[in-house]
């Protein structure tokens, strides 16, 4: 070979590997979390931050990933007695996270919503929370947050803006003549507060209120700034604001048949719409157009938040995996996608659960004597199999979902990965066995056999980066109902069960009744706390008078057998 063709050799090698370092890597990643809904989403420049929760399960969530990988930075919840969701984000200037949301106390029923703002360093450390009152328990509270062009916390509440600095620090407080499901900011210093109805009203960089203007027969679905102007996505309308003097502009057609379910992104070279199955780039200069599609075929999907920058754009949502137990209620796993502007989304193999086999392994009841409640844990083995339908041999590992359709308030989510070994051939199957323990707990003995039922839906996802060929054949559901016979691990019940009294006691407890021939007595604080065992006098007395006032749960040794009972010592 000679020199000038090897070097050309080289400086192709070189070209090459530049612009495959340059090309930004897609991915699409279904989340892990406990009943999580994630609703709204912001950019820093290396972040992409998600915040949700969901009423009756989470405290507010807020979690960030990575821009370039999608794989999970940190993850923050609200203090553990407080119930809600964030519904926005926001990233400062500085690397500041914001989130703001809604909460509510679980342990003062009566109490009434409160909206929260909270702000995270850019490594997930609490900054700062502010609270503010909402003054009823409505369900349709809302808690908006941007950042001005000048550093200053924008936070919606309702029908009132509250302007904070980049500590939490309150600065100015301005109110609307409607409660707002928008706010949006843009690089001049202004900022708008939408509503669905079509009403807009506008504030300037001073902190007080513009123009306002009402979009008639408008059902405002997204708003977003870009360009200089006031985006309102309403059915096929695209309505064009100027911020400063709230003059509508413009009405734009857009040339999709659905009217419902658009998203607005600001993106470099103009505004992404999402709709229907499309992504449709808008081109601001030289003059408004229609230019392109970005995405199509994506229909399995529920998106929430849609956003962009310089080349490529994230998508935020719930994977639709059919219908459960019942028929009409709909599972979804929150999902965080990235794709490249112009580069279709990847679609993989068509994989699907073929079968689930549900049986019962054991039913084991016992008595918790600290709570004084007995448990009964059954333990469910599942068999699921999964069959790749191709066209494609699947080598990355995949992942098992599952759905608890019943149970106390929340959603029981479970994320199984599972490694194909050796790779999974077009047409083969593998069957996976999943364990999961169901536990119920009750004032009095369980009997000797119990009617039990359970459902779940099981759900199958490709690896992170690819879409299923055919996302409609993802789930499985199952049920099981019977009645199951108990293994007590409770101690055998005595003839005549052992009394210690007096009860209170100053610590000197006398034993009455039962046939053990007890030695000793082990001892916990009402914390679980292991405080000793302790030997019985042979007069069947047991000294705990060294022993400081409070609550123990006292359990008598003798051979193999137990008996344990509260215990309260005060002096």
């Amino acid at each position: 070979m000679t020199t000038p063709t090897l070097h050309l050799l080289l400086f192709c090698l070189l070209v090459s590997t530049f612009t495959a370092a340059q090309t930004p890597a897609a991915f699409d990643r279904t989340l892990p979390g406990y009943a999580t809904q994630l609703y709204q989403q912001a950019l820093s420049t290396d972040l992409v931050v998600a915040v949700g929760g969901q009423a009756n399960c989470t405290s507010p969530l807020v979690m960030a990933f990575d821009k370039a990988t999608g794989q999970t930075r940190w993850s923050q919840g609200h203090d553990s007695n407080s119930y809600g969701w964030n519904l926005s984000a926001a990233v400062h200037p500085d690397g500041t996270v914001l989130a703001a949301g809604v909460i509510r106390y679980a342990d003062d029923v009566a109490s009434e919503n409160m909206a929260v703002l909270t702000y995270w360093a850019a490594d997930g450390t609490p900054l700062a929370a502010r609270y503010r009152d909402l003054s009823d328990d409505a369900p349709a509270h809302n808690s908006q947050v941007a950042v001005a062009a000048n550093g200053d916390v924008v936070w919606l509440l309702d029908d009132r803006l509250l302007w904070l600095d980049a500590l939490g620090n309150a600065l100015d407080s301005t109110s609307v003549s409607f409660a707002g499901q928008w706010l949006v900011a843009d690089t001049a210093g202004n900022v708008a507060v939408c509503a669905t109805d079509g009403r807009v009203q506008t504030f300037l960089p001073n902190h007080t209120a513009g123009p306002s203007v009402v979009i008639a027969d408008a059902t405002i679905t997204s708003a977003c700034m870009a360009g200089g102007y006031l985006w309102l996505a309403s059915g096929t309308a695209l309505y064009q604001i100027d911020p400063v003097t709230a003059a509508l502009v413009a009405t734009h057609a857009v040339p999709l048949a659905s009217a419902s379910g658009y998203l607005l992104a600001d993106a470099p070279d103009g505004l992404l719409l999402w709709g229907d199955t499309h992504i449709l780039r808008l081109a601001l200069l030289p003059q408004v157009a229609w230019v392109d599609t970005l995405a199509h075929g994506i229909h399995h999907r529920q998106h929430h938040a849609l956003f962009a920058d310089a080349d490529s754009y994230y998508l935020l949502g719930h994977d639709r995996r059919g219908n459960g137990i019942p028929a009409t209620y709909s599972a979804g796993f929150p999902f965080l996608q990235r794709q490249p502007i112009g580069t279709p989304p990847r679609i993989g193999t068509d994989l699907r659960i073929e079968s689930v086999d549900t049986e019962i392994e054991s039913a084991t009841a016992g008595y918790n004597p600290l709570g004084n409640y007995w448990s009964l844990g059954t333990r469910y083995e599942h068999l699921i199999t999964v069959r790749n339908a191709g066209p494609d041999t699947l080598y990355d590992s995949y992942k098992l979902l599952s759905d608890r359709l019943d149970g106390f308030n929340c959603v029981d989510i479970r994320i199984n990965t599972t490694q194909p070994g050796g790779g999974l051939a077009p047409g083969a199957t593998r069957t996976v066995r999943i364990e999961h323990l169901d536990q119920q707990n009750s004032s009095s003995p369980f009997p000797a056999s119990i009617p039990v039922s359970f459902s779940t839906c099981f759900f199958v996802a490709l690896p992170d980066g690819a879409l299923d060929a055919d996302p409609l054949n993802d789930y499985h559901c199952t049920s099981y109902s019977g009645t199951i016979a108990i293994t007590d691990t409770a101690a055998p019940a005595s003839a005549a069960p052992p009394t210690l009294f007096p009860n209170p006691t100053d610590g000197l407890l006398h034993i009455q009744g039962g046939t053990a021939p007890w030695t000793s007595a082990l001892l916990y604080d009402i914390t679980g706390q292991r405080i000793g065992t302790f030997p019985l006098h042979p007069d069947g007395t047991l000294d705990l008078r060294h022993l400081p006032p409070g609550v123990y749960a006292c359990t008598l040794i003798g051979g193999q057998q137990r008996h344990t009972q509260r215990v309260v010592i005060s002096k």
